[in-house]
């Protein structure tokens, strides 16, 4: 195996450890606020290691386009960075975190077993492929419900339901192209399935 290829299998499984952890830490949780506080430390190390995935894109070490991981991540560390910290006893911040937790541990434990073959591999990448036409709607309704609890607890302010309402298209356009893709890479998993 190549140093570039050990480095992003070590990289792909260091993520997927964190963000299985933030899962464990969720489901371990009574309520919001108990998933706001065991996860959020983690959550927050995971999304700004996160940012790496762009560069790897960028280094032609993902097969993506670096905007995809870009305004992934940008979306996500808004949310838990500067709406959640607002609203933590908000019922969909556990169902956000359950839903981003579960999806990107798959995610990543998908783009490791690329280079690496590992027992329950075909079940990894059947998770890949489909479990994001759950995964992403929920998501975008709870980042929106979490957006609305903001809204509401905050003073009238003209600039923080700016900042709302342009994350709200900001989200839309991030979520359809990632759709795009993730159905693209769907289409051509389902052909080579076929074949």
């Amino acid at each position: 195996m190549s140093p570039s290829r050990a480095y992003i299998t070590l990289y792909n499984l260091l993520q997927a450890g964190g963000w299985l952890d933030i899962l464990y830490q969720t489901v371990r949780s009574n309520d919001a606020l108990m998933s706001w506080n065991r996860a959020h430390l983690p959550l927050h190390l995971c999304q700004v290691t996160s940012l790496v995935d762009t560069l790897h894109a960028a280094g032609g070490l993902l097969k993506s386009s670096p905007l995809v991981p870009f305004l992934k991540t940008f979306g996500h560390l808004f949310i838990s960075n500067v709406v959640s910290p607002f609203v933590p006893h908000s019922p969909f911040l556990r169902l956000l975190f359950l839903s981003w937790s579960l999806s990107d541990s798959i995610h990543y434990l998908y783009q490791a077993s690329l280079n690496v073959n590992f027992p329950f591999k075909s079940l990894i990448h059947w998770l890949y492929h489909h479990l994001f036409l759950c995964s992403l709607p929920l998501s975008l309704c709870c980042e929106w419900g979490i957006l609305l609890a903001f809204i509401r607890c905050r003073p009238s302010s003209l600039t923080f339901t700016l900042v709302c309402l342009f994350y709200t298209l900001f989200s839309m356009t991030t979520y359809f192209l990632f759709f795009r893709q993730k159905l693209r890479e769907r289409a051509l998993y389902a052909s080579s399935e076929n074949v």
